[in-house]
């Protein structure tokens, strides 16, 4: 383990247990540093309280059954099945909320009828927008109602929530519930996206992933062979290819703009902390990890010359983006090049181009890695392959089911979990939404057609280490939509300059964690 890592265990370790004996950040300092509607949100994050989590352990029940010395008895051995043990929960409904994601969709339609059937458990399953699935999620979380079993957890939310006590430790579980536990449902078997969502103390699950993909470089293969051009490695090259696209594609019917990317509302300040950040070689949200600051003069990147040039070239490419390309959202970009309008995307959610593919397979979208500054693409290929936050190529992405600690059907939630991510439903997911949880599906799908067509397995295969999930810091939710999202806007709608806006932004997220205790 290097001692970046080391030193961010160790802050982990100190911030929760100063959470668990009760410690607390001044009031007054908080309001001190930001405007009065944040403080609510700052005490649930300061002071998380601790949560006292009931298990009810279900063992195997060993009857001794006495024989005449004459005779031998040999117990038949039980194979292990769902059916087996969810007879005790037969009957039981649990309920479930999660993004309506490509993923969520497809194993709500195709594999929980499966589920159902086998189990006799009933699931009520809500998949819901972004936004309404995290108000119903904390909203349950913090009052502890226990009106969900299973929850949609992304991986720039989990160390909030684990931090919180709100989570079920799913290793220890399974650790005290052996009957429920699938004998072949194997953690290793997990990309190296399940890391984000492990406890980076214990190593202990907190959430098993269901969709996992790679935000990356996407293009269409036939207006490339039109034009003669192979993809952008640099950002430089994708910029001045977006505009031989935007000339070559005047006059078409549609017409053909140069490029396109997520941009409405709370997508805009992702598009940057996920993609052109990173690709740009700013990393973490341009904070660093070891001093806890965003600003360069306390060693952070947030204000960088790097963080400028990623603008700058934002600006560009905006330049020759179709008009509604501000109407955009997660997958919008994605549309449009389905549509002819884009030919290419930097930084796209590979479950939307898997959707799009799905909706018409003669679509021809293939995938590549993201164009990078090159000083940032020597920073990934130095650093060893397990040091995720130290330099990547962009984000990678997606959502895992996790337990609340308020369930009160634990034991049927945790059948539920293992059913939505063992090998099965992650070949759903994979062929039908590109967001593979598995490294045996990925081998699987390396010969198959739509691997030769889209390139995308073998991308995984090969180079998903070099993408990075969210840093772990638990505050994603506040800074993204107090800080980034007003400043970033403002930079965008050119109300502040480029550098004016991201020295403001700087110098308010490091007053921000100053207060937070960091």
């Amino acid at each position: 383990m290097n001692n970046s890592k080391k030193k961010m265990i160790k802050r982990e370790i100190s911030r929760r247990e100063a959470l668990s004996t009760g410690a607390k950040i001044a009031t007054g300092a908080v309001v001190a540093g930001v405007a009065a509607g944040v403080v609510g949100y700052l005490a649930g994050t300061a002071v998380a309280p601790v949560r006292t989590e009931t298990v009810t352990e279900v063992k195997p029940i060993t009857v001794t059954v006495a024989a005449t010395p004459t005779t031998t008895v040999t117990p038949t051995p039980t194979v292990w099945s769902y059916k087996e043990a969810a007879r005790p929960y037969r009957g039981t409904t649990i309920r479930v909320v999660t993004e309506n994601t490509p993923p969520a969709v497809f194993l709500k339609e195709e594999v929980v009828p499966k589920f159902e059937e086998e189990t006799g458990i009933r699931v009520e399953w809500e998949a819901v927008s972004w936004g309404d699935m995290y108000a119903k999620e904390i909203t349950d979380l913090e009052a502890g109602t226990g009106v969900y079993d299973a929850i949609y957890v992304e991986q720039d939310i989990i160390y909030t929530y684990m931090g919180r006590g709100w989570l079920t430790d799913l290793t220890l579980f399974g650790e005290r519930n052996r009957a429920l536990v699938d004998p072949n449902f194997d953690v290793n078997d997990f990309t190296a996206f399940g890391d984000a969502f492990k406890d980076p103390i214990t190593g202990h699950y907190y959430g098993y992933p269901y969709e996992a993909f790679l935000k990356t470089y996407w293009y269409r293969e036939d207006y490339y062979e039109q034009l003669g051009v192979k993809p952008a490695e640099t950002m430089d090259e994708f910029v001045e290819l977006s505009r031989k696209f935007y000339e070559w594609g005047r006059g078409k019917t549609p017409e053909v703009y140069g490029c396109g990317f997520q941009m409405i509302g709370i997508t805009l300040p992702y598009l940057f902390v996920e993609g052109f950040f990173p690709a740009h070689g700013v990393y973490t949200w341009g904070i660093n990890l070891n001093t806890m600051r965003a600003s360069v003069e306390k060693g952070g990147t947030l204000n960088s010359d790097r963080a400028v040039k990623a603008f700058e070239n934002f600006f560009k490419l905006l330049e020759v983006a179709p008009p509604e390309t501000p109407t955009f959202s997660w997958g919008g970009n994605v549309d449009a090049m389905a549509a002819g309008r884009t030919p290419h995307g930097p930084f796209e959610y590979s479950e939307a181009a898997g959707a799009a593919i799905q909706r018409d397979p003669a679509l021809r979208l293939r995938a590549a890695l993201p164009p990078l500054l090159p000083e940032a693409k020597k920073e990934v290929l130095a650093r060893p392959k397990a040091d995720y936050w130290k330099a990547y190529v962009n984000y990678y992405d997606g959502g895992a089911f996790s337990i609340p600690y308020s369930s009160r059907n634990k034991e049927a939630a945790f059948l539920f979990v293992q059913y939505m991510t063992r090998k099965e439903a992650s070949r759903v997911t994979a062929i039908k939404a590109f967001a593979p949880t598995r490294k045996s599906v990925i081998e699987e799908l390396l010969p198959s057609d739509l691997n030769k067509k889209t390139g995308y397995f073998t991308l995984i295969k090969e180079y998903d280490w070099m993408y990075g999930p969210a840093p772990p810091f638990r505050e994603h939710k506040l800074l993204i939509e107090r800080f980034y999202d007003k400043w970033i806007h403002k930079i965008v709608a050119k109300e502040v300059g480029v550098k004016e806006g991201l020295d403001a932004l700087a110098k308010e997220i490091d007053e921000m964690l100053e207060a937070l205790g960091y």
